[in-house]
């Protein structure tokens, strides 16, 4: 081991032979007490990792503190508050979904079709459009949900649902019926209700039972988002705007079925809602009509864009 002495103060001065000597371990002092270089070192480390842990201790507590200080503030009446709803978190988002994704903006699929030359005069076309919607209210049961009735049934594969969806109307329930105009310059809309002849010539009782007439209303109804037919009820359906038109249903022999239209504008995208009613004419149970509402064979029911 190197050890190394004081030197004197001056060339007169004598250097103690007690005096502290400074090694390559450490220090040693005029008490005889070695303190080691490396040992001061890990103590300053040791400090400084329990500060660390002490702070990070007392952050986690403060936000725990934080955390139960919002839960006990936030209001009972909140949909979100999980004393007040009995929703799971796949309810949840299925509740999101139906209310609010509606309300988001939906953006063109026509990206610069504006700059296609077109045909002038425009060549006239059109197409079947079905509903998005069709499903039930009752006036008597202000506060029962229908939903869409279905003709589900069960196979080999497992539950099948077709996409036929029942029109039905009563003395007291009604049909809401909704559209989307799709498609782009398709700017004219047309409502169209066609009965076919083997329903008006007695073949299928099913539409028709009997030859009395059937006063059908079309109202249209003021909804410019789609509805959820799992919240769709008598009293939270769209207002009526106006009567649109009165249809006649009558069975009659020989005929070749009824076919009846009505035009108007529409814009790309545009929410189209209507509901079938007993017409102000029907008297007791001579409304009674009801049709399932089939997409492979669109009748009576659709709506045509051209």
């Amino acid at each position: 081991m190197n050890v190394y002495r004081k030197l004197p103060l001056s060339p007169s001065s004598e250097v103690s032979e007690d005096a502290s000597t400074l090694g390559d371990d450490g220090l040693n002092f005029d008490n005889g007490h070695k303190v080691s270089g490396t040992a001061a070192a890990g103590n300053k480390r040791k400090t400084f990792t329990t500060l660390a842990r002490h702070a990070v201790l007392l952050f986690c507590i403060l936000c725990t503190f934080i955390n139960v200080a919002i839960v006990a503030f936030v209001s009972p009446n909140s949909s979100l508050s999980a004393a007040s709803t009995t929703l799971d978190r796949t309810d949840l988002i299925s509740a999101f979904r139906s209310e609010d994704i509606s309300k988001l903006r939906r953006p063109s699929q026509f990206i610069r079709f504006d700059e296609i030359q077109r045909p002038s005069p425009p060549i006239p076309r059109q197409f079947d459009n079905h509903p998005i919607l069709i499903a039930q209210v009752d006036r008597d049961r202000p506060d029962h949900v229908f939903g869409e009735v279905t003709r589900q049934y069960m196979a080999s594969p497992g539950t099948i649902t077709p996409e036929d969806r029942r029109v039905l109307v009563t003395p007291s329930i009604s049909t809401i019926v909704q559209f989307r105009a799709i498609d782009y310059g398709m700017g004219t809309c047309e409502l169209r209700l066609t009965i076919p002849p083997s329903l008006m010539h007695g073949e299928n009782p099913g539409l028709l039972d009997s030859s009395q007439a059937r006063p059908l209303s079309v109202y249209r109804l003021n909804s410019t988002r789609p509805l959820s037919s799992r919240a769709l009820s008598a009293r939270t359906k769209p207002d009526r705007i106006a009567q649109v038109a009165e249809v006649l249903l009558q069975r009659e022999e020989g005929t070749a079925g009824l076919v009846w239209h009505r035009k108007f504008m529409c814009e790309e995208n545009e929410i189209l809602t209507f509901e079938l009613a007993c017409g102000t004419a029907a008297l007791g149970d001579t409304c009674t009509v009801e049709w399932w509402q089939d997409r492979q064979t669109p009748n009576p029911g659709k709506i045509n864009n051209s």
